[in-house]
């Protein structure tokens, strides 16, 4: 069982749906039911299903969370591939951060038991560290969390146990590119990627043209996107 945020894919036009769960495969097979038989909530997406047929949609999981984190993340992710735009995605309700979910004494005792002795191998911690590079937290959100952590105190071995995950982390690829790419200078072009201007961040590009969404230009550097507002973009040290 599964807790956090889920992605599905048209591997046709790239749009994606984003969703949430407490136990996202047995969420994704509800979807796959829903829209075999027709009758999924989301008509947008129900008929991309029709059109493009089950062969080129792809589910994946984006992202392990808390519970209490789900509609945060959820959000972040809507936002990162602007899903409530219906030239990028399927997504048709705004998240709400306040959304939350009411367990059943019986599901705690399963989460609990699924989650009992359950050892995360470092490849995936690196992963979830990766996407959280960079997040920011609304003020309230920090002073729940912050609330939650007065009086809590580490032994001497588990601040040693998490100074070693850190310089592990640090020191590896997934975390390296996640800085570089906050850090690269990146360049504007036209369709036939002729040069106009350079950046030093997404968010400065956005801001001097305009444009709404930096996450987008992010996404075209990184090559998960072909353009954004008529223009293409890349890293500085990818341009020739």
């Amino acid at each position: 069982m599964i807790i956090g945020v889920y992605k599905i894919l048209n591997t046709i036009n790239n749009k994606v749906y984003i969703g949430q769960s407490i136990h996202i495969y047995k969420r994704w097979g509800y979807h796959k039911r829903q829209l075999k038989l027709g009758v999924h909530k989301n008509i947008h997406l129900q008929s991309a299903w029709n059109k493009y047929g089950e062969e080129n949609f792809v589910f994946e999981v984006l992202e392990e969370c808390e519970i209490n984190l789900l509609s945060i993340c959820e959000k972040e992710w809507c936002n990162y591939y602007n899903s409530h735009n219906t030239i990028y995605g399927y997504n048709k309700t705004i998240i709400e951060e306040g959304r939350k979910y009411k367990l059943t004494d019986d599901i705690k005792l399963k989460i609990g038991k699924f989650h009992k002795g359950k050892i995360i191998s470092e490849e995936a911690k690196l992963k979830m560290s990766v996407t959280r590079l960079g997040r920011k937290f609304p003020q309230t959100t920090k002073d729940k969390m912050s609330e939650s952590r007065k009086g809590l105190k580490h032994s001497e071995e588990a601040k040693n146990k998490m100074r070693g995950r850190r310089e592990n982390f640090t020191q590896s690829d997934s975390w390296i590119k996640a800085r570089k790419d906050r850090t690269r200078a990146i360049i504007q072009m036209d369709m036939n990627e002729n040069f106009i201007a350079e950046f030093t961040s997404a968010k400065k590009a956005a801001a001097k043209n305009k444009l709404k969404s930096p996450g987008n230009i992010s996404s075209c550097c990184r090559k998960n996107k072909n353009s954004y507002c008529n223009f293409k973009w890349k890293y500085k040290y990818e341009y020739v």
